[in-house]
Parts: structure tokens; C-alpha cells; sequence
């Protein structure tokens, strides 16, 4: 069995997986069909090859700007499961005497949004590597109260990291919906480095991401 920095990978074989989409960033041209939104400034998203291996790396100094995906619209609670590998390198150098609002630095995290008819009502999940937070964490944004922040990964590992979420699950966690009341859905999933508040810079890289698949492709290493 493979070992994966925490995670055991459980062959593909083991379910009839059907992907919303599945992203190894080794296609050509693959980040033309990713969209860019800029918050302050130009993070660097570009890819990098590795031997035979492809990734993106975003390099941020004192920028804020993510990458989005949008899949047709669908309901997390059948396609609950997304995964992603990354990386950090470097994370920004935050005044923990700073205002809350001028702490959302963070080195990397991955975005799953889930669009409103009226913006302002929009929900995120963002998943989180940082080197202050304790890995557990769960708050809000210091933007809103619609953005839940998940800490996952904390401090340099020296490999990179996979993950895998239940969005389902957390989105309950998050924001407190019961299964029946459930009627968001999954608009676009994002990647960000951003350094602005901070003015520092930062470093990170991700790979290999699967959105809206039904069954576990992953269990935590025992």
C-alpha cells in the first residue's frame, strides 16, 4: 500500500470513480481554462515540471490574487469528496500584533464556493496551511461570516501533503445546515497564495486535483 504524508491511498480500482473533474496539470495549456481573480495584485501561478512531474507554483510578494475552476454546478451531497496534493515553501511573515482583518495572509488554500443568485450570499469553504493557526481549526473570515476557514495543515513538511474532504460534511460543520435543508451547490473550486496584508512573501505549490467524486479514494494511515 502507498503512504502518502498521512493518508493511505486506496487503489482506483477499488471503486467505479466518475470524476466532476480531475486535474493532473500535465495537459498542455491547462491553466487557460482556469479563470484569475485579482484581490491586490498578481500572484505568479505558473507550471513547473519536476523529472516527469507537473504542478502549479505561485510565488506571491505582497499580492492577492487566486485561480478558479468552474464545473457545471452540482450537489456536494452526492459528490461529496474532493482531493488535491500541495506543497509550501515559504509562508508570509505576519505581526501577530496585527488587527485580525490584516492577518488572512496565508501561504496556500484551496477554495469550494458555492455561489448565491445575490452575490453577497455566496458560501466558501477554505481549506488552510499556515504556520500560526493550529491544525483543528475552524473560524470565520475576518471578511465574513459566509467564509468558513478549516485549518488543516500547519508548519513545513518536508514532502508534499495529500488531502482529501468531505465538503458535505463540512459544509454542515461549517455553517450549520441539516442533509434536508441543503441547497447549495458546488460552483468553482480555487487555489490561492497571498502575501498583501503582510506585504511579505510566499511560496506554495498544488497538484493533482479531483473534484465531486462519490466515494472515498483515500483513508487516514492507521
Amino acid at each position: 500500500m502507498f503512504i502518502c504524508s498521512g493518508l493511505s491511498f486506496i487503489p482506483a480500482n477499488t471503486y467505479a470513480i466518475n470524476f466532476i473533474k480531475y486535474f493532473t496539470f500535465s495537459e498542455k495549456g491547462v491553466l487557460n481554462i482556469w479563470k484569475e481573480k485579482i484581490h491586490a495584485g498578481r500572484v505568479n501561478y505558473r507550471i513547473m515540471q519536476d523529472k516527469n512531474k507537473k504542478f502549479v507554483r505561485a510565488d506571491s510578494n505582497g499580492t492577492a490574487s487566486g485561480i478558479y475552476y468552474e464545473p457545471k454546478k452540482y450537489n456536494p451531497e452526492f459528490r461529496p469528496y474532493i482531493s488535491w496534493k500541495w506543497k509550501v515553501d515559504q509562508f508570509p511573515k505576519k505581526d501577530p500584533e496585527q488587527k485580525e482583518t490584516l492577518k488572512d495572509d496565508f501561504a496556500a488554500r484551496v477554495y469550494v464556493i458555492f455561489p448565491a443568485n445575490i452575490f453577497i450570499l455566496s458560501r466558501a469553504i477554505e481549506y488552510i496551511w499556515d504556520d500560526v493557526l493550529e491544525e483543528g481549526t475552524i473560524t470565520r473570515s475576518p471578511l465574513s461570516g459566509r467564509i468558513k476557514l478549516f485549518v488543516i495543515r500547519n508548519g513545513k513538511k518536508p514532502d508534499w501533503v495529500t488531502e482529501e474532504r468531505n465538503v458535505y460534511q463540512d459544509y454542515l460543520e461549517a455553517f450549520g445546515e441539516e442533509p434536508e435543508d441543503f441547497d447549495d451547490k458546488v460552483g468553482a473550486v480555487a487555489f490561492m497564495t497571498d502575501t498583501d496584508d503582510s506585504q511579505s512573501k510566499a511560496r506554495a505549490y498544488f497538484d493533482e486535483m479531483k473534484i465531486g467524486y462519490s466515494a472515498p479514494l483515500f483513508q487516514a494511515k492507521p
